[in-house]
């Protein structure tokens, strides 16, 4: 088992880190969302509307 060890954790390795690139890119979508959405809210919120 000890031997396989180094043949899998790159593989892990690589696997985890193209999850974290994928959740970056999503998180980094999700907030130019959000900041574009902002405005709008902040404008209903002091005119009363929400």
């Amino acid at each position: 088992m000890a031997r396989n060890r180094p043949r899998i954790q790159p593989r892990i390795h690589e696997w985890l880190m193209a999850k974290v690139n994928a959740l970056r890119g999503l998180q980094s979508q999700s907030q130019e969302e959000l900041g574009a959405l902002l405005p709008s809210i902040l404008d209903k919120a002091f005119k009363g509307e929400l």
